[in-house]
């Protein structure tokens, strides 16, 4: 047996669900809201990151050029100290070839070398072949 519904009773079945519906709209409605504010906020840190970003990029940039300043620095200074190393070699090589200065030891030895057979090295004395 089948029981047919009455218009009161199908009524009554209509407005639940109207009811029903209703409510599902309304938890749907905040649900978007809640949402919309969570869009917004992430959009904000979006352009707060982009903005971080940006800042990093022309911090970076200042470093990268500061590196090269200083690259370029040790550059000139390097160059200065060996052309101050070259100066003092030279200095000091014209000081051994001189004979009149103080480094008598090597001056000795290149005497007795031309006047002398023989050939004196730091072991003692050897007889030229």
């Amino acid at each position: 047996m089948t029981h047919e519904e009455t218009p009161e009773e199908r009524f009554t079945k209509i407005e639940n669900l109207l009811s029903t519906v209703a409510e599902h709209q309304a938890q749907l409605a905040n649900h978007q809201v809640h949402m919309a504010e969570r869009q917004d906020h992430f959009a904000d840190d979006h352009a707060r990151h982009d903005n971080d970003i940006r800042e990093l990029l022309e911090i970076q940039k200042r470093v990268d050029l500061a590196i090269l300043k200083m690259t370029e620095a040790h550059h000139a200074s390097e160059e200065k100290l060996n052309a101050l190393i070259g100066t003092v070699d030279r200095t000091i090589g014209r000081q051994d070839d001189n004979p009149s200065q103080t480094n008598r030891k090597s001056s000795k030895i290149a005497a007795e070398s031309c006047l002398s057979p023989l050939t004196v090295h730091q072991g003692g004395v050897q007889a030229r072949p």
